[in-house]
């Protein structure tokens, strides 16, 4: 595609993105990539993974407020999640879930139904790290140009049509397909894929990346991937595009697990950390709100990684949900101080 026409597509597409947040109940970012921000700015959680969402939304939303999230993002969130995230002003992204990450026309027609009768212009992530074959995909290959053409560009047309907007496909980080696609070739290859397609240049202004950003030692910077990511946007676009961190923080697995200590202290740096300069992020959700505390009765005790992940346990709030909690709590306090309201 000719350079000029890319940056006349993404002039558009980044207006969309303000107005958009606008829409959304958010602060309009303005100048996205010329002022500092901190992570905390654009701070956001992952619901439970829990399709519907937090069976106790009441609470969930007290606690997103408590610290200080200005971004939600749930899996197929029910009709009082969605209640409630209009009520709360709290933006939100959703993650629409198929079977084996295979779009279905029909499921997803229903469910825009659902997700546009409380959200003007919802921002959905159609699909997940289908490139982690074993768990997202039912133990088959997809290859990236599959991927695109028989299920994002689909997929995605049809959210356009509602007044949507839709980010790429997240990848997962460290993983290698049965034939040997390591995570990087696989967004490189999906990138060229969708750029390459003849339906590109209607599509691009309301499509936005959509990228998970662990870190699995303390100590590491995740700005390093971030780093790769955009400049991969850059090779196949032409100029960036905007950025939303769906997944982030402290990789917890069975077999590398990390205590409450370690795991707040790595999160909360994380959230001090100054953004990227000149690289148009615009939501960083942080990995995991709950797991068994807001699931039902039947599904807990299924997911480990996900519990050792969980800020809020059946236990109560953990020490990283402490931290998070102080840092908001000071945020809000020099917020009135600054306007002259004694705290």
């Amino acid at each position: 595609m000719n350079i000029e026409r890319r940056k006349v597509l993404f002039a558009a597409g980044s207006l969309g993105i303000h107005r958009l947040l606008t829409h959304s109940g958010a602060q309009e970012i303005q100048a996205i990539t010329e002022t500092e921000h901190t992570t905390f700015e654009r701070f956001g959680i992952h619901d439970t993974p829990n399709i519907g969402g937090s069976m106790n939304v009441t609470e969930a939303f007290k606690d997103f407020r408590d610290l200080g999230v200005k971004w939600v993002l749930a899996i197929d969130p029910s009709e009082n999640f969605l209640a409630a995230a209009r009520k709360s002003g709290i933006p939100i992204i959703i993650r629409t879930f198929f079977g084996n990450n295979e779009f279905d026309p029909d499921l997803l027609k229903k469910k825009l139904d659902k997700y546009t009768t409380f959200v003007k212009n919802p921002i959905i992530q159609l699909f997940n790290e289908v490139n982690l074959t074993q768990v997202e995909t039912g133990g088959r290959e997809v290859t990236p140009e599959v991927h695109i053409e028989r299920d994002f560009i689909p997929a995605a047309k049809h959210v356009i049509e509602r007044g949507g907007k839709v980010l790429i496909t997240p990848v997962a980080q460290r993983a290698i397909t049965p034939s040997g696609i390591t995570d990087l070739d696989y967004k490189r290859r999906m990138n060229q894929a969708l750029a390459n397609h003849p339906d590109f240049a209607h599509l691009i202004p309301f499509i936005y990346d959509a990228e998970h950003s662990y870190i699995f030692s303390p100590g590491e910077n995740p700005q390093a991937w971030e780093r790769r990511i955009h400049q991969e946007n850059l090779d196949a676009f032409g100029l960036p595009m905007p950025i939303f961190i769906t997944e982030k923080g402290l990789s917890q697995e069975q077999d590398t697990k990390f205590d409450g200590a370690t795991y707040a202290k790595e999160v909360t740096r994380m959230l001090r950390m100054s953004s990227l300069p000149q690289i148009p992020i615009a939501s960083e959700i942080f990995w995991l709100y709950a797991n068994d505390s807001q699931r039902p009765q039947r599904t807990r005790g299924r997911h480990e990684s996900f519990e050792l992940a969980a800020w809020k346990t059946i236990a109560g709030p953990t020490p990283v949900f402490q931290e998070v909690f102080q840092i908001a709590e000071n945020q809000r306090k020099k917020e009135l101080n600054d306007a002259g309201i004694i705290y």
